[in-house]
Parts: structure tokens; C-alpha cells; sequence
């Protein structure tokens, strides 16, 4: 017989057997406890790992800061740089425009004028010093070939230079127009100043000046590329250390005051004889005005016309000094052109070519010498 089972005392088979069932489901079923540790666990980690997460993008936005800081303080100095040099760009600018604009010189009416009766004043001086007065020896009357280019047209034909030369008081009046007829005809606008390349400057020059240029456009071009090429010039000179220009330059001025003596010499009336220096003083002064206003824009024009036909106009003309109360009417002529008018166009500022300005007016004697009757 077989063995059966014995349930507890107080309980029945089927009551055994829903206990055995339910504790079965409960062994199935996890625990709350533990579920809830789980899920504080999981968020422990991740409030742990958002830290990490904030501080990286901390970082990130740190170090993106940083380069753009950098990056501004390279752009600022940049710009500081770029401020620094804009600075002296302007400074050098303003220092040429002022002083030399340049290779332009800016050369206002006063210090044109000026320049002027400063030559003026030494070719007077020199006249009167050396040639007023009663001749030292015996006069040579040889012409020469610079006395029949320069001295005989500047005295009227009626009086004829010969009569000057004879005049103890009125010679000076003659040595001076002659002085400054061989100045305006042989210093300016001669590139004396460009040494060894006078010739080739001069040539281009003329062929560019000497062409159809009638318009006050045309002439203002003409009168820049001039000033140009003469700052030009005068650099390469200034860097080669004027060896090339003062020795060609020096021996045409030895040339010229041979010849000037060579044909008045022989007039002169003071006993002492320092003319030499004194003609290499005028004529050096004449070559470095003439160099000036070569770098100047404006265009500076001399007026030294031939006395007959030449009608006094009180607003261009004006008597030497003692000649004032000659009754000066219109159909009077000069005895002798003494110095040039000197008349600007354009302005300073190489502007305005339409426009022309007298600056010093033509100075004429009309009171013949003595030994001869008046017209």
C-alpha cells in the first residue's frame, strides 16, 4: 500500500496547495525595494554624468572665447598698424604738398617777386659799381657776337647802344638791360641747371613746348610733366652727388662771363676789378631761379620785347627810377628795355591755366643821353 501524503493537522489538500501556488508568484514577482534602488541608481548616474557634459561644453565655450579674443586683439593691432601707417602716409603727403608736392614746388606771387628784385637788385649793383663813370683806358668798340645779339637790340635805333656806351651816367642803364637780355635769353628755360643733360632735357622740352598747345588744358599737362621730369632730374642728381652737373655747369657759366667781358670790359670804371666773381654770382643765382621755377607748375613767361613799336601802357610798364616826370604819352617810345616783365599762369597749385597775372611789370628808360636830341 502505498504511502500518502499527510497534510499538516488543520489544513486541507486544496488550501496546501494555493499556498504553494501564490508562494510560487510571489518568487516571480520583483521586488519593489529593489526596483526602486534600480531606478535611483540609474539617476544617480546620470545627474553624475551631467557635470561632466556641462563642463565640457564650459570648455568649449571657454576656448571659443579665448580665440576670439585673440582674434580681436589681432585685428586691433592690426588696425592700430594700418591707423599708424595711414598717419604718415597723410603726414608725408601733406609735408609734399606743401613743400614740394612731390616733384612739384609750390612758388606763391610774393616769393616769385621777391626772387626777382633779388636778382634785380645784383645786376644793378654790379652795373652801377663797375660801369658808372669815366672808363678806366681806352674804350673798345669791337662788336662781338654776343654785343650784336644782346646789347644793340635793346637800344632804340635811333639812339643806337654807342651813345650809351659813351655816357658816363646812363652806361649802367645799358650794362643792366644787357645783363638781363643775355639772362632771359641764354639762363631761362635753358636747363643750365641739368649739367651735362641740358642739351637733351632742353631738345625735349622744346619739342614738347614748341608743338600745338594753345588750350589751357594742353599747357597745364605741359607744365606738370615739365615740373615732373625737372624733380626727376634734380633727384638723380642730388643721389649722384651733383658730380655730373656742377662741372658742365661751371664751365658754361666761365664761358658766358668770358664773352660778357670780352664785349664791355673795356668800359668798365672802377679801379678795382672783382667782376668775374661778380658775374658768376649773378649768373649762378639766375640758373638756381630758373631751376625753381622749373619745378613749379605755374608757367612763369618773361616779357622783354624790342623798344621800337613798343607803346607805354601804364599798367604794364613802368620809367626807371629818376624817370618818373617824363610826360610819358602813348606814342612815346622806349630808348631801352632795362628789365623784363614777369608775368604767371596758372596758380601755385597747378590750377586755373586760363588764367594769366602780371607779377612785375616791364621797366624802360626814355631819356636818352645827354650827346644825343630827343625824338
Amino acid at each position: 500500500m502505498a504511502d500518502e501524503k499527510i497534510n499538516p493537522p488543520g489544513t486541507s489538500p486544496i488550501t496546501s496547495s494555493m499556498d504553494i501556488a501564490q508562494s510560487k508568484s510571489r518568487a516571480c514577482r520583483p521586488d519593489p525595494a529593489e526596483s526602486q534602488g534600480e531606478e535611483q541608481r540609474e539617476l544617480n548616474a546620470d545627474l553624475a554624468a551631467q557635470p561632466e557634459e556641462q563642463s565640457t561644453v564650459y570648455q568649449e565655450l571657454e576656448d571659443k572665447l579665448k580665440q576670439e579674443v585673440i582674434l580681436r586683439q589681432t585685428l586691433e593691432e592690426k588696425l592700430q598698424q594700418t591707423s599708424r601707417k595711414h598717419k604718415a602716409a597723410v603726414l608725408l603727403l601733406n609735408k609734399l604738398r606743401t613743400q614740394d608736392k612731390g616733384f612739384f614746388q609750390q612758388l606763391d606771387d610774393n616769393y616769385l617777386i621777391g626772387r626777382t628784385n633779388r636778382l634785380r637788385l645784383l645786376i644793378r649793383n654790379f652795373a652801377i659799381e663797375y660801369y658808372q663813370g669815366k672808363p678806366l683806358g681806352a674804350p673798345d668798340f669791337t662788336k662781338t657776337p654776343l654785343g650784336h645779339q644782346f646789347l644793340e637790340p635793346i637800344v632804340h635805333r635811333d639812339v643806337g647802344c654807342m651813345a650809351y656806351l659813351e655816357s658816363h651816367d646812363k652806361r649802367p642803364i645799358l650794362i643792366e638791360a644787357f645783363l638781363w637780355n643775355i639772362i632771359v635769353g641764354r639762363v631761362f628755360h635753358k636747363c643750365r641747371w641739368a649739367g651735362n643733360l641740358a642739351d637733351a632735357a632742353l631738345g625735349i622740352y622744346d619739342s614738347v613746348r614748341n608743338a600745338n598747345h594753345s588750350s589751357s588744358d594742353e599747357i597745364q599737362r605741359i607744365q606738370r610733366w615739365a615740373a615732373t621730369t625737372t624733380g626727376l632730374i634734380t633727384s638723380a642728381q642730388t643721389q649722384a652727388g651733383g658730380s655730373w652737373t656742377t662741372e658742365r655747369t661751371g664751365k658754361e657759366i666761365g664761358g658766358l662771363v668770358g664773352d660778357i667781358l670780352s664785349t664791355i670790359g673795356t668800359h668798365r670804371a672802377a679801379t678795382h676789378d672783382n667782376q668775374v666773381y661778380n658775374l658768376h654770382e649773378i649768373l649762378s643765382d639766375a640758373i638756381m631761379f630758373d631751376l625753381e621755377i622749373c619745378r613749379q607748375v605755374a608757367l612763369i613767361e618773361w616779357v622783354f620785347p624790342l623798344p621800337e613799336g613798343l607803346i607805354y601802357d601804364p599798367m604794364t610798364m613802368v620809367p626807371i627810377k629818376g624817370e618818373e616826370s617824363i610826360d610819358l604819352h602813348p606814342n612815346i617810345e622806349p630808348c631801352v628795355v632795362v628789365k623784363p616783365g614777369m608775368n604767371k599762369r596758372g596758380r601755385s597749385t597747378g590750377d586755373s591755366f586760363d588764367t594769366v597775372n602780371m607779377l612785375l611789370p616791364l621797366t624802360l628808360s626814355y631819356g636818352a643821353p645827354p650827346s644825343i636830341y630827343p625824338r
